[in-house]
């Protein structure tokens, strides 16, 4: 069997020893070696050479090392030179050990590999399992592509992209973690991004966990239309948790935004990040991050408008700052600029009769958001494409008349 030594500085070879076998459970005729702060280094020398000596079964002794030209390499190459022609033929030393590198020889220790072969192996793993990653904050192409060909899509159709609904900020972001800047930065890029592609208008909202909650995703109305309904009785005898369930349950088979698989695989850890964020917490986090992105807005005219809570109170104790009227004047005040807008959705803040809806004054792009199911129709849930058309056309309507009644 191939004989493995692994000798390096401090501990580690006993680290990469015990990992190894934390991944292919316990493994056979390998020794480790430390140098120590204060070792004699030709001590060393006598540990490496007795490993050797150990582990040799006469299949060749491999003797992995942490740095080329440090002490433990120098010392195996001065033990190997003494060593016996017919061992020291069978003995190599390969520096820059890692722990890839390491697996490479342990599998083919296994497979009875001839030596000669586990070397050049050795290497090119430990070689080529070394990379990186970073989440882009710089220039993304890829976005970019993207991002040009979703509005090539519209515009084939006679149409024009205006904005985006949404631009979803990250949690971190609206928790206030330590990581949250990296992340606002990749926000500022897609702002970028999006204007590069010539879209000037983008709707975000900032409410933990749930962007939006109904209870009811198919209320059957009077009329025999169906439409989204939210009960507060029944989210007041609920775990907060159970809300995945209740809407997916509730899907038709539609993936909702907001409500996708991957986003409950994180509610428990979500819900701890949130657990002491206050309601002046979440306000004070929505002005860092506005603070820092509608310099940029401004700068490559992309305008922002937050979208209301959906419904505008608190649910299951978590904190919500876009709730009504005195809110949306309080975030505009963070920042005095065209840049810093709102999204008027008179769906969301109208659910709160105290809200007067009439006394908002608003300039801006409209449009038929939700609209009910209808005419046998089988939508996404609230996403009715008969009725918004229908919409569209009362608003076309009442616009013209308007305009005409002004002449």
């Amino acid at each position: 069997m191939l004989g493995i030594v692994i000798a390096t500085h401090g501990t580690l070879s006993n680290g990469m020893k015990d990992a190894a076998e934390v991944i292919v459970g316990n493994t056979e005729n390998m020794v480790t070696v430390n140098l120590n702060a204060g070792d004699d280094v030709e001590q060393l020398g006598k540990k490496i050479n007795n490993a050797i000596l150990e582990v040799n079964q006469d299949d060749g002794v491999m003797v992995l090392v942490d740095l080329v030209s440090a002490s433990p390499y120098n010392q195996s190459v001065l033990v190997t030179n003494q060593l016996e022609q017919e061992l020291k033929d069978k003995v190599y030393i390969v520096g820059g050990v890692n722990l890839p590198m390491l697996l490479e020889v342990i599998n083919h220790q296994i497979l009875g590999t001839e030596i000669e072969t586990v070397a050049k192996l050795a290497e090119e793993q430990g070689r080529e399992s070394i990379g990186s990653w970073h989440a882009p904050i710089g220039e993304d192409e890829d976005e970019i592509d993207e991002i040009k060909e979703f509005k090539a899509s519209i515009e084939k159709e006679g149409l024009e992209l205006l904005g985006i609904e949404s631009v979803a900020v990250h949690d971190a972001i609206k928790a206030g973690t330590k990581d949250r800047d990296h992340y606002i930065d990749n926000y500022i890029q897609t702002i970028r991004n999006l204007a590069a592609c010539d879209i000037h208008l983008v709707c975000y909202s900032f409410k933990p966990i749930f962007g939006w909650a109904k209870t009811h995703l198919k209320y059957e109305n009077p009329d025999g239309s169906y439409s989204l309904v939210f009960d507060q009785s029944v989210v007041e005898n609920m775990d907060a948790s159970e809300m995945f369930q209740l809407i997916n349950s509730q899907s038709n088979g539609f993936k909702l935004p907001g409500w996708e698989e991957e986003r409950l695989k994180k509610f428990n850890d979500l819900m701890e990040m949130y657990k002491d964020i206050t309601e002046d917490d979440l306000f004070d986090n929505l002005a860092y991050f506005l603070k820092k992105v509608i310099p940029v807005c401004e700068e490559v005219d992309v305008k922002l408008g937050i979208h209301p809570d959906d419904p505008p109170w608190e649910i299951f104790n978590l904190p919500r700052v876009t709730k009504n009227l005195e809110d949306y004047k309080r975030i505009i005040n963070i920042i005095d600029s065209p840049y810093n807008g709102v999204t008027l959705c008179t769906g969301s803040l109208g659910a709160n009769p105290e809200t007067d809806l009439v006394k908002v004054i608003f300039n801006g792009v409209i449009r038929p958001d939700h609209g009910r199911s209808i005419w046998d129709e089988v939508a996404m849930p609230g996403y009715g494409l008969y009725d918004r058309a229908l919409g569209f056309t009362y608003l076309r309507g009442l616009h013209e008349a308007i305009k005409k009644s002004q002449k």
